[in-house]
């Protein structure tokens, strides 16, 4: 019989790869707040959609409290991982990407109590060491320029964390999901013009280039909620350990298509510890 947990997760992984790729294009003509903003607000759309299929059910408190306590950690991630994107190869960004399903994988291990074999925990630590070794520049110095990244994939894990017992209260994903992106577009929107963050202006284009970039965000941000609501499928069927396992494997179509696209270099180390966090995903899926 078809497991629909694991199709969602790997549903996670092909819309992640991609939106990867598309964030490092888009973010160097758009702006990372303004472009942050356009894919929260479209990333609705989809979600949307799925509750005029699926209906609504009763809101109660305590989903609601969790949904809104869950946005504060959606909206950090978003700030702190566009922070990366626009300075760092999207190969590096998109590997130390492990962190958030590894940390996931963790939670659904010890709190969950989802069985957990030595294959596994050897994967497990594999991904934080692999991790580990992406953030070591040539000269073996830490590049601080991606500790934003791994702060982004540690504040998503807190936020799905957080989600998934608002999924459990609620007894569907849809409505959390929604309800905690919209509050992490107000969150993201004070933040940006409060601190002035928000970019001046977007780049001269011509029209044909405009409308086409205007594509690409609507993919972007159609593509990001999909990763939401699939991943949130795969919490509402109970495999968190195990999904978030297959979702650490999104680095390794990230880096193909950053590696055809943007020419993205690996230092040799890197390429080790990219390697090493691969193998631990890979690992975690096949145990």
């Amino acid at each position: 019989m078809l497991n629909y947990g694991l199709v969602y997760a790997f549903l996670v992984l092909a819309f992640g790869g991609i939106d990867g790729i598309l964030a490092k294009y888009i973010i160097k003509r758009l702006g990372k707040h303004r472009y942050a903003l356009m894919v929260l607000g479209i990333g609705i759309l989809p979600m949307l959609a799925y509750v005029a299929f699926a209906g609504i059910a009763g809101l109660g408190l305590g989903m609601l409290l969790l949904s809104l306590g869950s946005s504060t950690f959606l909206a950090a991630g978003y700030i702190l991982y566009y922070k990366g994107v626009e300075t760092q190869q999207i190969t590096n960004i998109s590997a130390l990407g492990v962190v958030q399903p590894a940390i996931i994988f963790i939670f659904g291990i010890l709190v969950l109590g989802e069985g957990m074999n030595s294959l596994e925990i050897a994967g497990g630590a594999a991904i934080f060491i692999g991790a580990a070794l992406l953030l070591l520049t040539e000269k073996m110095e830490v590049n601080f320029m991606l500790v934003p990244i791994i702060l982004a994939n540690a504040s998503w894990a807190v936020y799905w964390i957080i989600m998934s017992y608002a999924i459990a209260s609620y007894g569907a994903f849809s409505m959390p999901l929604i309800i905690a992106r919209a509050f992490a577009f107000v969150l993201i929107l004070a933040y940006s013009f409060a601190f002035g963050k928000m970019e001046d202006g977007i780049k001269n284009m011509s029209s044909a280039a405009g409308f086409a970039l205007l594509l690409l965000v609507v993919a972007s941000g159609v593509f990001d909620g999909l990763v939401n609501i699939f991943f949130g499928a795969v919490i509402n069927v109970g495999l968190v350990a195990i999904g978030s396992a297959i979702v650490a494997g999104t680095p390794i179509l990230t880096a193909v298509l950053g590696r055809l696209a943007f020419r993205d270099k690996l230092t040799t180390l890197q390429k080790i510890g990219f390697l090493i966090a691969v193998l631990g995903s890979v690992a975690i899926a096949v145990s």
